[in-house]
Parts: C-alpha cells; sequence; structure tokens
C-alpha cells in the first residue's frame, strides 16, 4: 500500500530512533486520533478527526473560544515568520469554520481533498512539535504525566501568542 524510498526510509527509521516508548505513550492518544483520521474514506470525516486531534493536543478541557485559541496557538507553533503566522491564522481559523460547518450542519462540501491534505500535514507537525516538546521534558522530569506536560505547553503557547499580539503578528 505504501512505498518509500530510501532516503524517506532513512529519515523515518531516524525519526522512530528518535522517540523511545515513554514520549509515544504520553501523546498515544492524541497520536490515534489523528490516525484514525487518516483511515476515514470520507474527507469532511477525516478532517474532523484531524481538527480533534488538535484540541486533544492544544485545548485545555472546557476550553472557550476554541476556533481562537487554537488557531492562534498553531499558528505560534509552527511558525516564526509574522506573515506565515498571519497566514496560517487565517487558514485555521476557516479549517475550523469548515470542520463546524460539517459536524454541526452535515455539510462537508467545502472541504476539498487537498484541505485535508493541507490540514493533516499540520496535524503531523504538532505532533512532531509535541514529541519534541515531551522527549526534552521527560529528560528532565521521567515523571512527568501528559496532564502536566500540556498545560506547561498551553501556558506556552500562551505567552507566545500574547507576544503575537502585542507586536500585531496576529489579531486581539
Amino acid at each position: 500500500m505504501y512505498t518509500l524510498s530510501d532516503e524517506e526510509l532513512s529519515d523515518c527509521n531516524t525519526f522512530l530512533g528518535a522517540y523511545d516508548d515513554s514520549v509515544h505513550c504520553l501523546i498515544k492518544d492524541n497520536i490515534d486520533e489523528f490516525i484514525w483520521g487518516l483511515e476515514q474514506i470520507d474527507i469532511p470525516t477525516g478532517f474532523e478527526q484531524y481538527t480533534t486531534a488538535l484540541e486533544m493536543t492544544m485545548l485545555a478541557k472546557g476550553q472557550q473560544g476554541k476556533k481562537e485559541a487554537l488557531s492562534k496557538r498553531v499558528a505560534v507553533l509552527l511558525e516564526s515568520s509574522p506573515v506565515h503566522r498571519k497566514n496560517l491564522y487565517d487558514k485555521m481559523k476557516e479549517f475550523y469554520r469548515y470542520r463546524s460547518e460539517s459536524l454541526h450542519e452535515g455539510n462537508g462540501q467545502n472541504i476539498t481533498k487537498a484541505e485535508l491534505v493541507e490540514m493533516e500535514e499540520v496535524v503531523r507537525r504538532v505532533l512532531v512539535k509535541y514529541l519534541e516538546f515531551c522527549k526534552s521534558e521527560l529528560a528532565t522530569n521521567p515523571s512527568a504525566t501528559w496532564e502536566e506536560l500540556k498545560a506547561k505547553k498551553i501556558t506556552e503557547l500562551k505567552a507566545n501568542v500574547m507576544a503575537a499580539i502585542a507586536t500585531n503578528e496576529l489579531p486581539q
């Protein structure tokens, strides 16, 4: 079903070797949600699962203003350039609207295959950043839990969002 070039195989093995089970186990549920999105035949359903994976990873339970919080946090996590941050923020807000229309109104017609692939790549990049973060944190605190690390990362992301707002990279 899948084939990898020699270079892709090498990259894959390097990636797999970089993270032991303790790191993977911390965010296994989030990765499983992403994988469930990959397994979907229906484009809107896959898109919804990707969004859920992001919410599970980057939002606290009971988070108010999910669309704004998620869009801003994804933007500051993945992009360093002000222009790219703003573009990703705008794209994530649009994607969240598509997900809401699909999930709550049964209207997934705005979600194309290209957008599904784009969202897949965003979620993949977020999960890799979180794997890196968890690995680093476990090196200094091997008994850290996912809840502790997630809260710490959310606090960090909130500070980065506030800094981006202060420099007008992101809207209020």
